[in-house]
């Protein structure tokens, strides 16, 4: 465990910001601490290298379900010698597979499945008006946000403590992070018309399309097995964005510490360029014209 503390005592050298007590800058309220250290903890592990959130996640994944092609950039499924193994295709890989290193073309594809889905009457909690029928579902949603980002989170740091754990989780399923993904997914043009006549907000949106997914994916709801496929891949898509867009985050400060380190750099995979911008795949343009953010 790398010690942050600066020779003064009064200084973390890892969030770049001073403190009164340790003990409260590592559990403090915000929590930033023990979630870029989890980040941290991550690429000092992976051997590969590899700095993007998917390819952590890949890196991980490489030692338990899955192989890498020989330019350790392309995930295959293992192959299917028995019934064991066929069935941990259909468990695992599906999910990784929304993990996606061309991450622009994930969201359009979630974003126009979602559409679709709202278009077709099969998105019941936003055609409703009825209080208590929103509760039950927004309660649901809210219990499957945590149990969906458990499994993927353990996958993606293997080596990390369940403190670590229970810390990312717990900024993960933030309000304000929710509220993120629902911006970054342009959820306003599917959902944003609808909520703003009951006032609801972009989190209570998107925990509501949680639960309103999880019961058409385990058949709660009766729908064609074709609506029941799409609404479990939107699921494990919208699951895969929520813990993406705060890895983006850790990734993004973590990879200049490391920089400023004097640590290894892999230029061509670094979020960070020298100049400090984004890595252009995961770039967002605003465009000031529309107003509104698109993928580039």
């Amino acid at each position: 465990m790398k010690s942050w503390i600066s020779p003064n005592g009064d200084w973390c050298n890892l969030c770049r910001q001073p403190f009164g007590s340790w003990f409260e800058h590592v559990s403090g309220r915000f929590k930033d601490h023990r979630a870029m250290e989890i980040i941290y903890n991550a690429y000092v592990e992976q051997g590969y290298r590899k700095w993007t959130p998917a390819d952590i996640y890949a890196a991980v994944s490489l030692n338990k379900y899955f192989r890498f092609g020989k330019n350790h950039g392309v995930i295959t499924p293992p192959q299917a010698n028995g019934d064991r193994t066929a069935e941990l295709n259909d468990i695992f890989f599906p999910l990784y597979t929304t993990f996606s290193s061309i991450e622009h073309d994930m969201k359009r594809q979630l974003n126009h499945i979602l559409k679709f889905m709202h278009s077709k009457g099969h998105l019941r909690a936003f055609l409703t008006t009825d209080i208590n029928h929103l509760k039950s579902i927004e309660i649901v949603g809210s219990r499957v946000l945590y149990y969906q980002l458990a499994i993927p989170l353990v996958r993606c740091f293997p080596t990390a403590d369940s403190g670590q754990l229970s810390t990312f989780h717990h900024i993960a399923v933030d309000p304000y992070n929710l509220e993120s993904a629902y911006d970054i997914l342009c959820m306003k043009d599917i959902f944003d018309e609808i909520c703003s006549k009951d006032h609801r907000s972009k989190g209570y949106a998107v925990r509501l399309l949680f639960g309103d997914l999880y019961h058409m994916s385990i058949g709660t709801v009766q729908k064609s097995e074709g609506i029941r496929q799409l609404a479990e891949f939107s699921l494990m898509a919208l699951t895969a964005e929520v813990i993406m867009g705060k890895m983006m985050e850790y990734c993004l400060r973590v990879d200049r510490v490391w920089r400023d380190m004097n640590c290894p750099i892999d230029t061509e995979n670094s979020i960070v360029s020298d100049e400090g911008i984004f890595h252009k795949r995961f770039r967002l343009a605003f465009d000031k014209k529309e107003g509104e953010m698109r993928f580039v």
